[in-house]
């Protein structure tokens, strides 16, 4: 009898501008680095985070004690947004299309894996 492959999820938060990207950095991905969070999840599942953000960042960020910690976790995947539209007039759709950057890749196998969004200023509890 062949093991059971565990189902997949997929953690996806965004950032675009320096101070989303701080606060991303600095409290929302140590929050969810907690021991009953992301730890927890990534045992349970099939796991791995995608960060949607400015390209121009992903030297910064790849670089970070946060990224390489999540790292040894699960995999961890940077995604451009640069060509978004990105307006005070637009944030609502320009949110949109950039959490979609974030799971568009999967094609079909989207109904399949389990999609947590993740904005870059909410900070989990222990256990969320």
């Amino acid at each position: 009898m062949e093991p059971r492959l565990k189902e997949r999820a997929r953690v996806i938060t965004t950032a675009w501008g320096r101070p989303y990207l701080e606060e991303l950095l600095q409290y929302a991905l140590p929050a969810l680095l907690a021991p009953v969070n992301l730890p927890v999840l990534a045992k349970a599942f099939d796991c791995e985070l995608v960060l949607v953000t400015e390209s121009a960042f992903f030297r910064e960020v790849r670089e970070t004690v946060v990224f390489q910690e999540i790292e040894r976790i699960c995999k961890i995947h940077l995604v451009p947004l640069d060509d978004l539209v990105m307006t005070r007039h637009h944030y609502g759709l320009t949110l949109t299309y950039a959490y979609r950057r974030g799971f568009e890749d999967l094609g079909p196998a989207a109904t399949n894996c389990f999609l947590i969004f993740l904005n870059s200023d909410f900070i989990l509890a222990d256990g969320c």
